[in-house]
């Protein structure tokens, strides 16, 4: 991780899940340093329209959300997955009920 984090705005989440290690979710979230931005992030799970961003090609989606207390990212194969409240950190921050995912990179995104 950079010193300072991954700075502020928009980025790609890259998760590496568990059961198959080839394939990948690919999740936009605001981002301040190590962590979310809370603030951001609370207005677009409970309505503000998402920035329009392009998705790398053969990649699963995930959308950021809120499930009771907890932040979490829906998918459509696996619905609403956990996410851990640490820091961004490839290898250690990660989620998931049904299915194990972990963070592997933190990219800038296209928007």
């Amino acid at each position: 991780m950079p010193r300072g984090g991954w700075g502020k705005g928009w980025r790609v989440l890259v998760f590496r899940y568990a059961h198959k290690p080839r394939r990948q979710l690919h999740v936009l979230a605001p981002v301040d340093g190590d962590e979310f931005d809370w603030e951001v992030l609370r207005l677009h799970v409970r309505g503000e329209p998402w920035p329009r961003h392009t998705h790398e090609a053969g990649q699963q989606t995930g959308v950021m959300g809120r499930a009771g207390h907890h932040t979490c990212v829906v998918t459509e194969e696996f619905g609403a997955q956990r996410l851990s409240m640490g820091k961004l950190v490839p290898g250690e921050f990660g989620g998931g009920v049904d299915v194990g995912f972990v963070l592997i990179d933190v990219r800038d995104a296209a928007i």
